[in-house]
């Protein structure tokens, strides 16, 4: 079984800049040979970044600017998008926009957008994203949800909701405060990365609004023989830590309302920790 198996069923103009590692960060001078240069340009609120499994490829996230459809200071569209930056190291790496159409919420000058905000790829035949965004039929807050996105070499691409965390929140509120879900960074884990690729793979999401990482993970139907079936997996939401709300460092209440923990990026290393 392979990961594509279960997962069937800010300015608004920016950059990414490449900067090389010298054994610690410095800020790079007008005359340094070798400081920062912009690998993409032209982009769209971006998020996440993320390499693909050959390493080839920066995926960028982009939460997109909103849309014409305003009421007070916020316009929402389908200006969300997925980009991917060619050999990012190269002297002419290229920019392409890989699937688009998420939904997005921004002001109107198309800045403070939420939207398609975390991205990585996974090995769908066609090629595929999990994409921490929204559900464009519900408000911002009320519509987090982690997406699959499939551009199957059609103008049309497929974007479809695997697991609805707003759902989640409200039938858990991990935190107990408000219920609010806004999913920010996805990261997809494979606890036997030797052994048949993503069979035992699972997705963590973090969840800015919610103060929670969530873990998405397939269940699969055993048969007599003991065989999973794995065509349509019932996909479950479960806590896999959460961040409750506490007092201020001086051990004050803050008078706008408890202080709060945002989770919004994810990491992993060699040995299988998980960095929040």
């Amino acid at each position: 079984m392979t990961k594509q198996r279960w997962i069937t069923a800010g300015a608004a103009l920016a950059a990414v800049a490449l900067i090389p590692t010298a054994g610690a960060f410095a800020a790079p001078t007008s005359t340094d040979a070798e400081g920062p240069r912009v690998v993409a340009e032209g982009l769209n609120n971006p998020r996440q970044l993320s390499f693909s499994a050959d390493g080839q490829s920066l995926i960028v996230a982009e939460a997109g600017r909103g849309g014409d459809n305003c009421m007070n200071s916020s316009c929402v569209g389908l200006t969300g998008a997925i980009s991917l930056v060619e050999d990012p190291d190269s002297e002419s790496p290229e920019t392409s926009v890989a699937i688009s159409g998420f939904f997005s919420m921004a002001s109107p000058d198309g800045s403070f957008a939420v939207g398609s905000n975390g991205a990585v790829g996974v090995d769908f035949p066609e090629g595929g994203y999990l994409v921490a965004g929204s559900d464009p039929a519900q408000p911002p807050m009320q519509g987090g949800s982690l997406l699959g996105a499939i551009n199957a070499h059609s103008d049309e691409p497929l974007i479809f909701t695997i697991a609805n965390l707003w759902a989640a929140e409200q039938e858990q509120n991990p935190d107990g405060a408000q219920l609010e879900s806004n999913p920010y960074g996805v990261l997809f884990v494979d606890p036997t990365p030797h052994e048949d690729e993503g069979a035992d793979g699972y997705a963590l999401v973090a969840d800015a609004a919610a103060n929670t990482v969530w873990k998405v993970e397939p269940r699969y139907e055993q048969d007599g023989y003991g065989q999973q079936e794995v065509e349509a997996p019932d996909i479950t939401v479960t806590v896999f830590a959460t961040y409750p709300t506490t007092a201020l460092p001086d051990g004050t209440d803050d008078p706008t309302g408890p202080a709060e923990f945002v989770p919004t990026s994810l990491a992993t290393d060699e040995e299988g920790a998980i960095y929040v």
